[in-house]
């Protein structure tokens, strides 16, 4: 269970990421959700993608991977937004910083 628990962590982490990746110095609140329909696509794509590993027999087995809990999704979401947090906190402060430079 705890290599699931990674393995999704990760992929949800990275799939995250990529949103804070899109500028350096424009926040994800600024630059919005749907503001690259593309990467929004691949995203769902990704995390239905994911998911579905978990639950269909054939990938459960090829992948040996088990099925999560919600109280499993629960723990996974958090611990993905950690490290776009910290790219959009760094952009926020930035920001901060820059304005009072002027």
């Amino acid at each position: 269970l705890a290599r699931n628990l990674v393995f999704t962590t990760i992929v949800f982490s990275q799939l995250l990421r990529a949103f804070g990746a899109r500028s350096n110095t424009k926040t994800f609140w600024k630059l919005g959700v749907f503001s690259n329909l593309w990467l929004l696509g691949v995203v769902i794509v990704t995390v239905l993608t994911q998911i579905s590993l978990h639950y269909i027999p054939l990938t459960q087995s090829v992948f040996k991977l088990s099925p999560l809990s919600l109280s499993d999704l629960a723990l996974i979401w958090p611990v993905a937004l950690i490290p776009v947090t910290a790219i959009e906190l760094r952009k926020w402060i930035m920001g901060i910083l820059k304005s009072k430079k002027q």
